[in-house]
């Protein structure tokens, strides 16, 4: 059993949808959730699943692949989940 995006190499400006594309999202959340605004954690989702997906890759493989992988395990984390922790806080 093989994810999807294992063996998929976009080129061009779908490569650049696929990877920043969540990133640009999760950026923009930062301005709803900053009015607790319901619209916040949907922007920041993609970007989480995205990490997800990554991280789930990273652990089927054992850990062998690319430093630049791993930093995107992080990256994806690092900019999508404190949209969310924000809108969370600022609904209390």
């Amino acid at each position: 059993m093989h994810i999807v995006f294992a063996y998929y190499e976009p080129n061009g400006a779908a490569g650049m949808l696929i990877l920043l594309g969540p990133l640009v999202l999760a950026f923009a959340s930062f301005w709803p959730a900053a009015r607790a605004h319901w619209s916040s954690p949907w922007l920041a989702a993609p970007c989480v699943l995205l990490g997800l997906m990554v991280t789930a890759a990273v652990v089927r493989e054992g850990f062998r692949v690319y430093p630049g992988i791993l930093f995107l395990c992080v990256l994806y984390f690092a900019i999508g989940v404190p949209p969310i922790l924000l809108w969370k806080w600022r609904r209390r």
